[in-house]
């Protein structure tokens, strides 16, 4: 039996533990707009972010091999429909546990089905440099790109947090899972006063009250939620270097004259920088039965595209110099600094629904 058929079979209330569920059945369209900037960035040795896609990376000296050889920026312009639809309550399934006749956690989750169509444009800014005649040429492009349209599914469950997860992790023990398999939507059943952060600390969610929005031709109560930007988020997303760079130590000691020793550093990609991620976001939205039903927002993302440790190295038979990359670094002789590339997008966005429909 298929994950998909044993969902459908399975039941659920519409409100189970004290958290709130829309019925199965429950279908709605949401519509997004938005307008994104993309630039790509590098920041080494924790100095300042540079706008660069590649480095020259061999040349006559250091300090030419280091220079910036192109440079990319991006204006997206997108249209998102998405028709949504419950389909399906289920327990979560933990792990059995000794003694312990009940195996079913008494969190309940909503499976849904995604279905969504993109409509895009983009115009794209490029320079490069040409280290042997010191001239920048620039190239812009402007491309209406090609319809897409995909179905998915996931799974929506709450305890304190309501949070979106793969099908994948349905049967997984949620309180094992790290923070990069669960996206975090919004908290459970909020109350006036309520306060909370986004799992990187950036973003401040505060619960407004509630606020009335029509839904399917009538007025519902929905749960309005602020988000504020934590401290000061430089705007080059250059805090991504001290958010996602981790050193460690690869060490082999042994008693062995016939065993390499070794001593060097090495360094980490944080497992919540290892894909695309949220790094701030600023706005509001309107949550109904843990349902997202209307945002209006901005928001940084990043993407790590690189890192490691890198430094130069001169070679005398050709009289050049060359940067080398890797990630463990053990040589005193040659100075090497931690890096970081990156894509910043910034997008602003607002998301609208446009039908809603319950069961009866």
């Amino acid at each position: 039996m298929s994950i998909l058929t044993l969902l459908l079979a399975c039941g659920g209330s519409d409100v189970y533990q004290g958290t709130e569920l829309a019925a199965v059945g429950t279908s709605y369209t949401l519509t997004t707009t938005s307008t994104s900037e993309v630039g790509y960035y590098r920041v080494a040795g924790g100095g300042e972010a540079v706008e660069a896609t590649s480095l020259v990376g061999t040349a006559a000296d250091c300090v030419s091999a280091s220079a910036v050889l192109t440079t990319r920026r991006e204006t997206n312009e997108e249209e998102q429909i998405q028709l949504l639809q419950v389909i399906a309550h289920t327990p979560l399934n933990h792990p059995l546990i000794p003694d312990e006749e009940d195996v079913f956690s008494p969190r309940q989750a909503m499976v849904l089905q995604d279905r969504n169509k993109i409509g895009s444009h983009s115009y794209i800014e490029e320079t490069e440099y040409d280290p042997t005649t010191f001239a920048t040429f620039n190239t812009n492009t402007y491309s209406d790109e090609a319809q897409i349209t995909e179905s998915s599914y996931f799974g929506v469950t709450a305890d304190e947090y309501v949070v979106r997860f793969g099908l994948g992790d349905l049967w997984s023990d949620f309180e094992e899972l790290d923070v990069s398999s669960v996206e975090l939507w919004t908290k459970n059943n909020p109350q006036v006063g309520d306060v909370w952060v986004s799992a990187n600390g950036n973003t401040l969610y505060v619960y407004a009250g509630v606020d009335v929005l029509t839904l399917g031709a009538l007025p519902h109560e929905v749960h309005k939620v602020d988000m504020y930007e934590v401290g000061a988020i430089q705007p080059d997303g250059s805090k991504a270097y001290d958010d996602c760079i981790d050193i460690g130590a690869s060490q082999v000691q042994s008693t062995n004259p016939n065993q390499t020793q070794q001593d060097l550093d090495e360094v980490f990609l944080d497992i919540g920088c290892a894909d695309s991620f949220t790094h701030v976001k600023t706005g509001t939205q309107w949550w109904y039965q843990n349902l997202l039903v209307k945002e209006e927002a901005s928001s940084m993302e990043i993407e790590i595209m690189d890192y490691g440790f890198e430094w130069y190295e001169s070679d005398v038979a050709t009289s050049s110099c060359s940067r080398v990359t890797g990630y463990t670094y053990g040589d005193p002789l040659l100075p090497a600094e931690p890096f970081i590339e990156y894509a910043l997008t910034t997008k602003t966005y607002i998301t609208e629904i446009s039908d809603w429909t319950s069961p009866q």
